[in-house]
């Protein structure tokens, strides 16, 4: 099992866009054994022959493990939150040289967080991934695009590239929820979560966030951090029941009723995007319907 998930972004710092390695880790709750780097392997998309700046809270061993897989960029950088800065550590350049620090430009305006929620088996985690993937490609220059996964019960952008995801998510699932000893600690947890979500509208210019399907109460800080909201599900019950928790807080972007079948088919478009589309499933080539990304592409224009 992968415990870590290496993704490329970038962040914007005085004039310029750095390339970010963003590191997510998939298995929080648990402790990560230090055989977890054995299998690490630098994103395809990662270019050496420019800067690599680290971002992501991560044990300081795997930060020395990417930075040792980096070593040929030209300089290499880790970004503080606390700080908001990236710091030079390692550099073959006489500038940036090692120490220096580069401050981070924050988004004058917070840009938009779009939270996505959804029942089990409605297909959500794996319309997360394509939909991250096909904003990536939209722009040239690529927009900065970060998924947040802030739900216990999510997986990895990782697992969608092994050939049965299906088993694995259902072999590896874990419920934090589930163990009475940690659910007194679900409100710090979406505290947490909430002020993690603050922090990235600051610095990228797409945040989707994925926070799980359950309507808990404990989640009210989460969803005052987001802006908008997108359903995915089979169940039209729950449609009805999550528009109603996520309402207060956010405004209704778009709803898909997720099929089993080959389907695209749109309902309405106002007061918001409601279309029928499927399937969304591990072995399927659906592609994000473009009146879901027009509407998105909509909020940062």
């Amino acid at each position: 099992m992968s415990f870590i998930q290496l993704d490329v972004n970038s962040l914007s710092a005085r004039e310029n866009a750095y390339q970010t390695l963003s590191i997510s880790l998939t298995q929080p709750q648990s402790l990560m054994p230090p055989d977890a780097l054995l299998p690490i392997q630098l994103p395809a998309d990662l270019d050496l022959t420019r800067e690599v700046v680290i971002f992501g809270a991560a044990p300081l061993w795997l930060h020395g493990r990417l930075i040792s897989l980096c070593r040929s960029a030209p300089w290499i950088g880790c970004y503080t939150f606390r700080d908001n800065e990236i710091v030079v550590v390692q550099s073959w350049v006489t500038e940036p040289a090692v120490g220096d620090s580069i401050p981070v430009h924050l988004n004058q305006i917070p840009c938009p967080a779009i939270l996505i929620g959804g029942p089990p088996n409605s297909g959500k985690s794996i319309f997360l991934n394509i939909l991250r993937k096909a904003l990536l490609q939209q722009q040239s220059p690529p927009y900065s695009v970060f998924l947040y996964h802030a739900s216990w019960d999510s997986e990895g952008n990782w697992i969608y590239s092994l050939s049965d995801s299906s088993s694995q998510m259902n072999t590896n699932e874990y419920h934090i929820h589930e163990n009475p000893e940690t659910a007194r600690l679900i409100h710090n947890y979406y505290q947490s979560h909430a002020k993690a979500v603050q922090n990235l509208r600051q610095i990228t210019e797409y945040l989707l966030v994925d926070a799980g399907g359950l309507p808990l109460p404990e989640k009210q800080p989460l969803l005052e951090s987001c802006t908008d909201y997108i359903i995915i599900s089979h169940l039209t019950k729950e449609i009805d029941e999550l528009h109603r928790f996520y309402s207060p807080y956010l405004n209704p972007l778009i709803v898909i009723h997720s099929v089993l079948e080959p389907t695209q088919r749109i309902l309405q478009t106002e007061p918001f995007l409601e279309i029928i589309s499927g399937p969304w499933s591990g072995q399927s080539e659906i592609e994000v319907p473009e009146c879901v990304l027009e509407e998105i592409q909509k909020k940062i224009l």
